[in-house]
């Protein structure tokens, strides 16, 4: 579901983060001829938001990564900016407008977000943008080894631990009722997964939690 073969899309849709890693893969990815168009996506005051590097303090989401695309070579031409969101359905919500706006047709689109990202970027996008393909993509690098290169360094192992928490605490909780902001997955959260996750709610690891189990 997650990890089809990556083939020529409409577009590649960077999600807000302070995590800059991913730009790296969009722009291998544009690079390589796979989408005509990079959307950054992302406001003020997202999760990680005050994580972000002092020297980018005070930009939007989308600009922290804009501003490496364009130091990687992305020309300015071909980026968009998306700087209104401040969470994942918004992401997808926007940026789809924005598309609208500027009118560009997607019927797929390269998603480029953390690797442990993937299965909540594919519940909500099923949500918000449903009728386009959702391809997902990320930085090839270990989970075990992510808090060394991702978020530039600045996250320990227990940081990213917590940022996993929070995305699989979504993965259970959004797609309720009272909630109502993705799809349930095409595979049900194991209930080891959810044992651990407990485990690890128990142990402290509640930064990002929006409800306990």
């Amino acid at each position: 579901m997650l990890k089809p073969e990556l083939k020529k899309s409409d577009l590649i849709l960077c999600l807000g983060s302070t995590d800059l890693l991913p730009i790296e893969t969009a722009t291998i990815l544009f690079q390589n001829g796979f989408a005509p168009f990079v959307l950054f996506s992302g406001g003020v005051g997202g999760r990680n938001y005050n994580s972000a590097r002092p020297e980018l303090s005070g930009l939007t989401e989308a600009r922290m990564m804009a501003k490496l695309a364009y130091d990687y070579g992305v020309s300015k031409d071909v980026i968009l900016l998306e700087e209104n969101s401040t969470n994942t359905a918004q992401n997808y919500r926007f940026s789809k407008q924005l598309c609208l706006e500027k009118g560009i047709t997607v019927n797929s689109f390269i998603n480029v977000h953390m690797p442990y990202a993937g299965r909540r970027d594919w519940g909500t996008a099923q949500k918000e943008w449903s009728e386009a393909e959702f391809i997902f993509a990320s930085p090839s690098i270990p989970l075990t080894e992510y808090h060394k290169k991702g978020f530039q360094g600045q996250k320990t192992v227990q940081g990213i631990i917590a940022d996993m928490i929070g995305d699989l605490n979504r993965i259970v909780h959004y797609p309720k009722p009272e909630f109502g902001y993705m799809v349930e997955q095409c595979e049900p959260v194991p209930q080891n997964i959810r044992d651990a996750h407990n485990e690890l709610v128990d142990r402290g690891f509640t930064e990002h939690l929006i409800r306990k189990d």
